[in-house]
């Protein structure tokens, strides 16, 4: 059972960010003011964050074109798991990606060791991720994950830079 979650993780995770990375380049930014929203299909409550677009890099606007892309992918990759685990993606700041797992199923038998393995295997993966988000215009990119368990307290995280 761990190792299909395992797998199951990882291949969701793969699946959004190389949906995401195929999300073009900006050509050019706008005055107005953009609401990013962070959405869960399993938690209705979203957290709308401002970005002021006017201000923001180009490399900010790649980066939420990218976020927006992988967003689209998440109903497809938290079905996957039957209600056991939610996954969100969000943004910080201009190069960072967030995936959030929340362990929703408590009988669940993951804990920091066996999470940590998984995503210590991943490591030749997060580096062409990182490749992807480079081609598309983020500089500098930041692949963040990080897994909390149903209360919210986080379990494990990694961060991934070239």
């Amino acid at each position: 059972m761990k190792k299909a979650l395992s797998i199951l993780c990882c291949l969701a995770l793969m699946l959004a960010l190389t949906t995401a990375c195929t999300a073009e380049k900006p050509s050019t930014t706008s005055n107005d003011k953009k609401v990013v929203e962070t959405t869960s299909p399993t938690n209705d409550t979203a957290t709308p964050e401002p970005t002021d677009s006017g201000t923001e890099s180009n490399n900010g606007s790649a980066l939420q074109q990218v976020v927006e892309s992988a967003q689209s992918s998440i109903g497809t990759a938290t079905a996957a798991f039957n209600g056991m685990l939610d996954m969100t993606i969000t943004a910080e700041g201009d190069n960072k990606m967030v995936y959030t797992y929340t362990i929703l199923d408590e009988s669940l038998p993951m804990g920091k060791a066996e999470i940590e393995a998984s995503m210590d295997s991943q490591d030749e993966m997060m580096t062409n991720l990182l490749q992807q988000l480079e081609s598309v215009g983020i500089s500098s990119p930041v692949i963040a994950i990080r897994w909390l368990d149903v209360s919210g307290t986080e379990i494990f995280s990694k961060e991934y830079k070239n």
